[in-house]
């Protein structure tokens, strides 16, 4: 059920709430589970854990859409399949690093794997800026 509402969820964001500029949106949509993930962990509450698990679930197809949408384009029908390779198989490593570290870090507690996660999201939010202004001078 929890599934469905993420498809659900994905598609109205995708199609409701996106404004024109990349920022913002990258800000509003990180922005709200990294203040999710920092609250689960400074205040270590059942409801604000449970909050943090279902907004990332009910989230996750939109922030796939969101950040695999600008590659969709960008490649040749001849290079998109090396590039699909390339990029599940840097995901599916992403993955397993993220198991690993949460594993590591609910050793010390639940609430230690929203302080990897926060800073991991911090780390995208970084490098998706740095996207970001990299398409703006390329666009130029």
């Amino acid at each position: 059920m929890l599934g469905i509402g993420s498809v659900i969820v994905g598609s109205l964001v995708i199609a409701k709430f996106t404004l024109k500029n990349n920022y913002i949106n990258l800000s509003l949509k990180f922005g709200i589970r990294l203040l999710l993930y920092i609250l689960a962990f400074l205040f270590n509450q059942k409801i604000l854990i449970l909050l943090a698990f279902i907004f990332v679930e009910l989230s996750s197809d939109a922030y796939i859409d969101i950040t695999d949408a600008p590659y969709v384009n960008r490649y040749n029908d001849e290079d998109q399949l090396a590039f699909n390779n390339l990029k599940e198989m840097i995901e599916y490593v992403a993955t397993s690093i993220g198991v690993f570290l949460c594993g590591i870090a609910l050793l010390y507690g639940i609430r230690y794997i929203f302080l990897v996660s926060s800073v991991f999201i911090i780390l995208q939010i970084i490098l998706a800026f740095y996207a970001f202004y990299l398409k703006n001078q390329e666009s130029r």
